[in-house]
């Protein structure tokens, strides 16, 4: 477009355009030139251990690690831009005031162009945001996540995916795994920053008798020591003759499932543990 309103000898559209030329290739080249980072707190030297739950609609993601990484760069931790070699106020005031003088220049001197030096402009602005779309529709997110995962290290061997199917096996699931090791306390899970009755009521905020009742239970298998093998497991898990008499039929195969299935999720959940140590 300039070339061919020189070619016509109209100075002021193959000006202004050269000008748009200039002042956006200036900026993109500044902006462009940035470095993105991510930025982390950092942690106090005996800090606990940064487990962590986050939840989104449905899924819900497990932070198993040291506090320095999840709770310091996971969760407090931003990206920020980094400019060099030059400073980023005066290199990007610069910009924004040329761009400015492209603006005021263009209104101006474009509508003492010729008409055909004034498509040309105009089509240069078509051909610019055809650019600018392009560019807005790159995926930033996977270039954040990209960054996250190189700044912590990570990779698919550290990440596992499971589609347990029920909310009550994610949540037995969940409490299971963030449960502090050698840890079967109240107190201390407390003190740890552990709540597992808290992650059960966030995911099932149910009061009736038969989801105390599993509540209960599920909670008592966590607070045993004893408990070191799926049969063992399964014997807490049971209903009792008591708890039998308390509930209806329809009441009694309800618990009897949703216990069946914490049976099933505790292995699972012994099993991810003993893949975490030996990874």
């Amino acid at each position: 477009s300039c070339a061919l309103c020189g070619w016509t000898y109209d100075w002021f559209c193959c000006l202004m355009i050269l000008l748009g030329i200039i002042s956006n290739g200036m900026a993109s080249l500044v902006i462009g030139s940035a470095s993105l980072e991510l930025q982390g707190v950092k942690s106090a030297p005996m800090a606990l251990p940064g487990d962590r739950m986050l939840m989104d609609s449905d899924d819900v993601i497990l932070l198993l690690g040291k506090e320095e990484d999840i709770a310091t760069t996971i969760m407090r931790g931003r990206f920020t831009l980094r400019y060099e070699p030059w400073d980023e106020y005066a290199a990007i005031g610069l910009c924004s005031l040329l761009l400015v003088t492209q603006l005021l220049a263009q209104l101006l001197l474009i509508p003492q162009g010729t008409f055909f030096g004034q498509i040309m402009f105009l089509s240069s602005l078509a051909a610019l945001w055809v650019y600018n779309l392009y560019l807005s529709s790159i995926d930033n997110k996977h270039i954040q996540e990209e960054l996250l995962l190189e700044a912590l290290n990570l990779n698919e061997q550290h990440m596992r995916t499971y589609s347990l199917g029920m909310r009550t096996t994610a949540t037995v699931f969940a409490c299971l795994m963030l449960q502090p090791p050698g840890v079967y306390e109240e107190l201390e899970w407390k003190k740890l920053g552990f709540e597992p009755e808290g992650i059960i009521c966030k995911f099932i905020p149910n009061d009736t008798p038969v989801w105390t009742t599993w509540r209960e239970k599920v909670l008592g298998v966590m607070r045993d020591q004893k408990v070191c093998s799926q049969d063992t497991c399964y014997d807490l898990l049971q209903m009792s003759d008591q708890e039998k008499d308390m509930f209806k039929p329809n009441d009694q195969k309800l618990l009897e499932n949703l216990l069946e299935d914490a049976c099933t999720t505790y292995e699972l959940a012994v099993n991810e543990k003993l893949w975490l140590k030996c990874g």
